[in-house]
């Protein structure tokens, strides 16, 4: 289920995007993308039974309980990019090798592509809900 918005005039359909998302197992989550705004800041959490992990764009950190019960924290840097580049790379590898890496598969642009798609019809039907087949 979606909201969707057009905030700047100059990015026309769609500059807005606040979604929830709940997956087969029943797992729910949020999405939520602002390019509308000269606000900066992409970061993305995701938290589970037994910890979390937190991205930027330079940066992410696990945090988990420990067999002892304690929490552990893991940080690792990276730099920035837009993966364009790693994606061109490993498509590049996979020619070379003649083994298809299966996260370039077109069942996974496929899946990718509805994930967006459904987002931006639940916007146009006032957040209906809408149903996932490649997820």
């Amino acid at each position: 289920m979606a909201y969707t918005a057009q905030v700047q005039e100059f990015l026309p359909p769609l500059d807005t995007v606040h979604a929830v998302l709940k997956t087969k197992t029943g797992v729910i989550g949020a999405f939520s993308m602002a390019v509308g705004t000269r606000m900066s800041g992409v970061d993305w959490s995701f938290s589970f039974e037994k910890g979390s992990v937190t991205m930027t764009t330079t940066k992410v950190t696990v945090t988990s309980v420990g067999d002892d019960g304690k929490l552990e924290t893991t940080v690792e840097e990276f730099e920035r990019t837009s993966g364009v580049s790693e994606e061109i790379t490993a498509w590049a590898e996979s020619l070379a090798s003649g083994k298809p890496n299966p996260l370039l598969s077109p069942h996974e642009g496929l899946a990718d592509l509805e994930f967006l798609e459904n987002m931006f019809k639940s916007g146009e039907q006032q957040g209906a809900a809408q149903a996932m087949k490649h997820q």
